[in-house]
């Protein structure tokens, strides 16, 4: 049903009169300036209150503590200045010592404009050119139209379902919930079927049994840890922050929610498909119909269609709003069982509206309020419709943008075109959360604006780099094992994790191009033409502004049904499916092979890990110096994708526990044999060192996570190391959840906060079995002033072993070393026999 709501009464946003547009003074603009600066203290009030909230009962009791002895002190501190200050006369040194000793009492502060600069990155040279641009003449419009997915941001809980809803959704999300399962155990099956025929089987991280909880936790419930917007309605913080801009007469903005079951705002009903126009004159409802799923196409077809038909204008924006995936697209509805719209159905509803025209696109601006955005796939599906991608290459923070910010300069500067634009969107997103970040010295965020006109191009310069290394598959038996390595050089998004497997596409041409310069330098070429303007803080600086998906290292079940799903429905190039189902795989099903043969590639013939599997009982020789060296062979070497140093520490119940792994392996020029190169020292937080795994490592940066206990909630901790300063950061806490349903990251990266609960989590192995458990180690309180440092590890029994990883993600543990440390000295290493570390 189509009702026409436009006779409607506008609703008037809290706080808001309706006024006619005017140009503001210049009073009026530094009064604005001085809101903003209100609403951004205010915000940060309410995430600290929403973060109390999330705390266990621990948490809560030891910040109230903090929070009191904090105010005792202010208050001695006021009382004893006082007295001090009336006997002498307040001279400038009174003031200085006065404002140390408050903010040494725990006063909130500000942070500084250069502790703001030194974490923000900045694009100078590109700015230069869009600020001087010419704008728009004063009488064009101006019309953003928001697709806003609330799904599980806006509500966590709750349902204000009617009957009628649940029974309509019940029975169409069942039906699309049963379509996608059985095309993912097809894919399954089949690439199992291929790989079985030509004698090889899933890597055996597949089969490892998985460690015993020696504590209670729940992936899901990690829900309460990350609510500091969700719980409250993410959705509709945003449509605040949108109310809170006085809009001129020639801006509108037409919005339509939808795929949550509960909303905070009243206005809106999840049991109806509505549509609300915000203007000048306020917020009114313009339209209502039958309830409709937002991961349907047609959906967003619908809604595009309305808005250029009832509210055209001379420029236009399309917002997409919820969770996103890179390749594997964008929008999960909550009310129809987590159904989502893949880049090809976002290619197919545009196109219903919009005519592809690479050189005139009918669209300014495509942008995603989602994670994971700025990608190579996503421009290719969307190049022509419009001019611009606005987007993030990794994972957006739960706050999303800056809607106050951008669209109060739109408000201000209406004739602004539509480049300036995106990079208002672009600088109000990095600057707020470098403000948030500053105090500590660290954020990792990252945008960019992209120019869709040359997506169809990268994606081809791109398909014929993978055509090249294709043939080469044929001659060289570790190509696969190159790209791979090359792969995990460049920065790894979405936390590092192993299911979307998205990479930089440029550091990763970069790092290829020493063996297929012409091709690398191609897409390199078109991308520095195609990202237009990139902005990075600092734990993301180097990177280049597009995401390019590559299966470096399929290690779940997860990871795989995203790497078939991508060959066999995302992927447009039968060279780039290929190349990857042989990366995945080992060897390829008989239509790729008679591609390749028309081709005239060549014979491409199952991988032979043999050498790899007699390295786990290479010669092992202890150096004076505690390192010790295992003999390599070229054909190994070949074959070999990353190499790493294991560490394990025996507890005091004889319990090996592990610390992880890290780079601590020299290989030698002539790839002969492997040396340690580990001096005794590990990395610390809390005064316990921590289980790490390296994400991904660049010329200036290395990125590690960890696993951990957050306030009771198990998260994922994720670190950074900055070469240039020689310092460690605390990027962030994540959830990165992925599942068969969804495939789409979380908006969650959270920082921590002082009061918060934290205790590390390793894996423990019985000595003599093997058998695994998950352990936590003690419980600390993190304060601002918590050390994250590498430091020598205590005295007691060590072991370690190093491992290699094949192409395919199969890892190979080499033979174990025990030892003693003493202070940072290595002494007593020996030989030992383990036979359950393969599994470790």
């Amino acid at each position: 049903m189509d009702n026409s709501m436009e006779n409607k009464e506008p609703i008037q946003p809290a706080e808001q009169a309706a006024q006619p547009a005017k140009k503001p003074s210049a009073r009026e603009r530094r009064k604005a300036r001085r809101v903003k600066r209100k609403a951004i203290r205010r915000e940060i009030r309410d995430r600290k209150l929403a973060k109390f909230r999330s705390k266990g009962v621990i948490g809560k009791i030891f910040y109230l503590l903090g929070r009191l002895i904090a105010l005792v002190f202010k208050i001695f501190v006021i009382v004893a200045l006082t007295v001090t200050v009336i006997k002498v006369n307040t001279t400038e040194i009174n003031k200085a010592v006065i404002g140390a000793l408050f903010a040494f009492g725990g006063a909130e502060k500000e942070p500084t404009e250069e502790q703001i600069t030194l974490v923000t990155g900045c694009d100078e040279e590109n700015a230069a050119v869009i600020d001087a641009t010419e704008p728009y003449a004063e009488d064009e419009t101006w019309a953003i139209y928001v697709y806003m997915v609330g799904s599980d941001l806006e509500a966590r809980s709750g349902n204000q379902l009617s009957e009628a809803a649940l029974t309509i959704t019940g029975i169409e999300g069942e039906a699309l919930y049963r379509e996608r399962i059985a095309a993912q155990n097809q894919s399954f099956t089949d690439f199992m079927d291929t790989i079985v025929a030509n004698g090889l089987d899933l890597p055996n991280t597949f089969y490892e049994k998985t460690p015993v909880s020696g504590f209670e936790y729940l992936y899901g419930t990690v829900n309460d840890l990350f609510a500091v917007k969700s719980n409250f309605g993410a959705a509709s913080v945003d449509l605040n922050t949108i109310f809170e801009v006085q809009l001129p007469e020639n801006v509108q903005l037409v919005f339509q929610p939808g795929g949550a079951p509960v909303w905070g705002h009243d206005m809106i009903n999840p049991n109806r498909t509505q549509r609300f126009l915000y203007d000048s004159h306020g917020v009114s409802q313009v339209y209502d119909g039958h309830i409709s799923n937002m991961g349907d196409p047609e959906t967003l077809a619908d809604f595009l269609r309305f808005c250029e038909d009832e509210y055209p204008a001379d420029h236009t924006m399309v917002v997409l709003w919820n969770h996103g995936g890179g390749p594997f697209g964008y929008g999960v509805d909550s009310l129809y069982l987590g159904d989502r719209l893949t880049n090809q159905e976002l290619s197919w509803a545009f196109d219903q509206v919009y005519d592809r025209n690479e050189k005139n696109p009918e669209l300014d601006i495509i942008g995603f309020d989602a994670c994971l955005m700025a990608n190579m796939e996503v421009a290719n599906e969307l190049h022509g419709f419009a001019r611009y991608l606005l987007g993030s290459e990794d994972t957006e923070p739960g706050d999303g943008w800056d809607y106050t910010a951008w669209l109060g300069a739109l408000a201000e500067n209406p004739r602004m075109n539509a480049l300036q634009l995106c990079k208002e969107v672009t600088d109000s997103y990095i600057e707020y959360y470098a403000r948030l970040g500053a105090v500590k010295g660290v954020s990792s965020e990252l945008f960019s604006i992209i120019d869709l006109s040359l997506g169809d191009d990268i994606y081809n310069a791109y398909a014929d780099f993978a055509a090249t290394a294709l043939r080469e598959c044929a001659e060289y038996a570790g190509t696969p094992a190159v790209l791979g390595k090359s792969a995990n050089s460049s920065i790894k998004y979405a936390g590092g994790d192993n299911s979307y497997n998205l990479v930089d596409l440029g550091l990763f041409m970069e790092s290829v191009s020493e063996f297929y310069p012409d091709e690398a330098q191609k897409v390199l070429e078109l991308l520095d033409k195609a990202v237009l303007y990139n902005r990075a803080n600092n734990m993301a600086k180097g990177s280049t502004g597009m995401t390019v998906y590559y299966p470096a290292t399929i290690t779940g079940m997860n990871g795989l049904i995203m790497g078939l799903e991508y060959i066999n429905q995302v992927c447009r190039s039968e060279d780039i499916a290929a190349l990857y189902y042989y990366k995945m795989a080992g060897c390829l099903p008989e239509e790729m092979l008679e591609y390749l043969n028309e081709q005239g590639y060549g014979e491409i013939k199952p991988m032979d890990f043999t050498p790899l599997k007699q390295m786990r009982k290479a010669e092992v020789t202890l150096n004076d110096d505690g390192s010790y060296t295992v003999d390599f062979n070229s054909a190994a070497a070949t074959i070999t994708q990353d190499i790493d140093f294991n560490l394990m520490q025996i507890d005091e119940e004889g319990r090996a526990r592990s610390l992880g792994q890290d780079k601590y392996v020299a290989l030698a020029e002539d790839e002969s044999n492997l040396t340690t190169t580990y001096k005794g020292k590990w990395v610390f937080f809390g005064d316990q060192p921590l289980a790490v795994k390296c994400i991904s490592s660049t010329m200036d940066t290395i990125r590690y996570s960890s696993d951990i206990m957050l306030n009771n909630v198990h998260a994922k901790l994720l670190l950074g190391y900055d070469f240039n300063t020689m310092s460690w950061s605390v990027i962030g806490v994540q959830n990165i959840s992925t599942d068969s349903e969804s495939l789409l990251a979380d908006r969650n990266t959270e920082t921590l906060n002082p009061g918060d609960a934290i205790a590390p989590i390793y894996n423990s192995y019985d000595m003599s079995t093997g058998a695994a458990e998950m352990v936590t180690g003690d419980t600390f309180i993190y304060r601002e002033e918590t050390e994250l440092v590498e430091k020598e590890l205590p005295q007691g029994e060590y072991i370690s072993y190093i491992s290699l990883t094949d192409a395919r993600g199969e890892i190979y543990s080499l033979p174990v070393v025990s030892f003693e440390l003493d202070g940072g000295v290595i002494s007593d290493a020996e030989n030992m026999e383990l036979s359950w570390v393969k599994a470790a």
